[in-house]
C-alpha cells in the first residue's frame, strides 16, 4: 500500500514538473515566433514610440546632435543615449528601419534570460529547474509588459546590461568586480538613467563589505564617470543633455493611481508567486555570509525602487517594470531551487513548488494573437505611406514621424517627446520655445498636411491649426492600423492648408482613396 502511495506521489511530481516544462516551452516558443517570424518582418510601428527611436538613430547617422533645443523639427526624448549608439551599429548591418532596432531588443532579451539562468545558480550548486524558471519567467512576462521585450525600445537592453553588471560585480576576480562591473554599471545608467539607484546600492554595499582598494573603486569610479559624461555632453550640447536626462524627468508629476498600481498589479497581481519565492530566498537563502545576503537584498530593493520611480510618473507604462522583473526572475528561480533542495526526497513539497510555479505562469498568460498585426494593418500602412508621399510639401505626423521618412519626407518632432516638455512643471521658457516653433510653422503653412491621432492632441485645438488648416478627413485609418503594443492610437485626422493652399495632387481622402473599412474592436 505504501509503495502504491509513493508511486502515485512520484507520478504526480513528474506530471507537475512536466507541465511546468510544457508551459515554459510554450512561452519561449511564442516569444521567438512573435519576435522573429512576425515582428521583424512587419514594416510599421508595433509601438507608437518606435518611430522616435528610428528618427533619433537617423540623426546620429547624419551627424546631427541628439540633445538640442526643442522645435517643430525635433524634440529629444528623455532617455539616455546608449541605445541609439547601439542602434547605429544595428542599422549599419540591417538597414535603417524598425527591424534592426527590434533585433537589438531580441538579442538583449536572449542575453538577459541566459544571465538570469546563470545568476540563479551562482550562489549554490547548480539546479536545472531553478535556472530554467528564471528564463521562463522573463519570457512569460512578455504580455504584462506590453510586448516591449522585442520592440524598438531600450528596456530589454537595460535589463541585459543590469544583469551583466550584477554577474561581474559578484565575480571573485578583481578585474571583474573592480574593473568590468563599474564599466558595465556606467553603460547601464547610460542606457536607462533610473538604474542610478542600483549603482547607489552597489556602491553602498562596497563601502560596508569590501576591504582595501576594492572598497573604493566602484563607489568612486561609477559616480565620477557619470558626472564626467554629463559635464562633457552638457558642454557639447549647451546643457541640453543634462536637461533632458536629469532635469526634465523630475519635473513630471506623480500619478497617484500608478503609485499603487505598481505594488498591487505589477508585483502582487502579475508576479505574486515569483515575489514570494524571491522573498524566501532573500530572507532565508543559503548565503555564504552576511555580505552576500545583503548584496542580494540591496540589489532587489534598488531594482524594484528604480521601476517604481519610473512607473509612478506621468507616462510610466508597464515596460518600466521590466528592470524589477529581471531581478525578481533571478531570485524567484533561486527561491524555487532552495525549496526543492530543502525538500530533499519529500516529493509532496516538490510537487507543491511545481504547482506554485504553474500558478505563476498561468497568471502571466497572454493571447499571442493580440500581438500579431493583421494583414489589413499592413495594407493600411502601405496606403497611408502612399498618401503622405502624394502630399505636396512636408507633412507633420507627430505620433508616427518615421512614416514621413518612409514617404520620402523630412521627419518632425515626436508627440511623446513634445508632451514630455509641455507637461513639465515650471518650464515655461522651454515650453514657450516649443509652442512657438510648432505654431509658427502652422501659421506659415509650412506643411502640406497635418495628421493627428486625436483632435485634442497638440497642436490640435489651437487657433493656429484651425485658422490655417481645415479638417478634410476624420477617419484616415481604422483601428486595424493601431500598434499592437503600448498606447492604442493610429493616424485619423487629416488637416490640409487653407488658402493659399497647395493643390492636393490627387491626394486620397476617406471618400476616394483610403478604403472604407469597418471599425475594428481595439485589441
Amino acid at each position: 500500500m505504501a509503495e502504491s502511495s509513493d508511486s502515485a506521489a512520484r507520478r504526480l511530481h513528474v506530471l507537475a514538473w512536466s507541465l511546468v516544462a510544457v508551459a515554459g516551452g510554450w512561452y519561449c516558443y511564442t516569444y521567438f515566433w512573435l519576435a522573429l517570424h512576425v515582428h521583424l518582418r512587419y514594416p510599421y510601428e508595433l509601438e507608437w514610440m518606435e518611430s522616435q527611436r528610428v528618427v533619433t538613430v537617423q540623426r546620429l547617422l547624419q551627424g546631427q546632435p541628439l540633445y538640442v533645443a526643442p522645435s517643430v523639427d525635433y524634440v529629444p526624448s528623455i532617455y539616455a543615449p546608449l541605445y541609439y549608439y547601439v542602434g547605429v551599429v544595428a542599422v549599419r548591418l540591417g538597414g535603417l528601419g524598425y527591424g534592426p532596432l527590434r533585433m537589438v531588443s531580441v538579442l538583449s532579451t536572449l542575453g538577459g534570460a541566459t544571465l538570469a539562468v546563470w545568476l540563479a545558480g551562482s550562489r549554490a550548486p547548480r539546479s536545472l529547474p531553478r535556472g530554467l524558471v528564471a528564463a521562463i519567467f522573463l519570457y512569460a512576462t512578455y504580455g504584462v509588459v506590453s510586448g516591449f521585450p522585442d520592440a524598438a525600445r531600450v528596456d530589454a537592453l537595460a535589463v541585459f546590461l543590469l544583469l551583466s553588471t550584477v554577474a561581474a560585480f559578484r565575480a571573485e576576480a578583481a578585474w571583474a568586480h573592480s574593473g568590468l562591473a563599474p564599466l558595465l554599471m556606467v553603460l547601464t545608467v547610460m542606457a536607462k538613467q533610473n538604474t542610478v539607484l542600483v549603482a547607489a546600492a552597489l556602491a553602498a554595499w562596497c563601502l560596508v563589505f569590501r576591504r582595501g582598494l576594492a572598497r573604493w573603486v566602484f563607489p568612486v569610479s561609477v559616480p565620477a564617470a557619470i558626472v564626467a559624461i554629463t559635464l562633457w555632453m552638457n558642454h557639447c550640447t549647451d546643457g541640453w543633455f543634462g536637461y533632458y536626462l536629469w532635469h526634465l524627468p523630475r519635473m513630471h508629476p506623480l500619478i497617484d493611481t500608478q503609485i499603487t498600481t505598481f505594488w498591487v498589479t505589477d508585483l502582487c497581481g502579475h508576479a505574486g508567486v515569483a515575489c514570494a519565492f524571491a522573498m524566501y530566498w532573500l530572507l532565508a537563502g543559503d548565503h555564504r555570509d552576511r555580505g552576500e545576503a545583503w548584496l542580494d537584498r540591496l540589489l532587489a530593493a534598488a531594482a524594484v525602487a528604480a521601476s517604481w520611480a519610473a512607473r509612478s510618473k506621468l507616462g510610466g507604462a508597464p515596460n518600466t517594470v521590466m528592470l524589477a522583473y529581471g531581478v525578481i526572475a533571478v531570485y524567484f528561480a533561486a527561491g524555487v531551487g532552495l525549496a526543492i533542495r530543502r525538500a530533499g526526497r519529500n516529493e509532496a513539497i516538490g510537487t507543491a513548488v511545481a504547482v506554485a510555479v504553474l500558478i505563476q505562469l498561468g497568471a502571466l498568460y497572454y493571447n499571442p494573437r493580440t500581438f500579431r498585426p493583421s494583414h489589413e494593418a499592413r495594407w493600411q500602412g502601405e496606403r497611408f505611406v502612399r498618401l503622405l508621399a502624394a502630399t505636396p510639401g512636408d507633412v507633420f505626423v507627430p505620433s508616427h514621424s518615421w512614416y514621413a521618412a518612409m514617404a520620402g519626407k523630412p521627419t518632425c518632432a515626436n508627440a511623446t517627446a513634445m508632451d514630455d516638455v509641455l507637461n513639465a512643471r515650471g518650464e515655461d521658457a522651454v515650453i514657450g520655445m516649443l509652442r512657438g516653433s510648432v505654431l509658427g510653422a502652422l501659421r506659415a503653412h509650412r506643411f502640406g498636411a497635418v495628421v493627428l491621432d486625436e483632435p485634442d492632441q497638440f497642436p490640435g485645438g489651437s487657433p493656429e491649426l484651425h485658422d490655417n488648416y481645415v479638417l478634410v478627413d476624420g477617419n484616415l485609418t481604422t483601428e486595424a492600423f493601431t500598434p499592437v503594443m503600448g498606447n492604442y492610437v493610429h493616424p485619423r485626422f487629416l488637416y490640409m492648408p487653407r488658402a493659399p493652399a497647395p493643390q492636393a495632387g490627387g491626394l486620397p481622402s476617406s471618400g476616394s482613396g483610403m478604403p472604407k473599412t469597418s471599425r475594428l474592436r481595439r485589441r
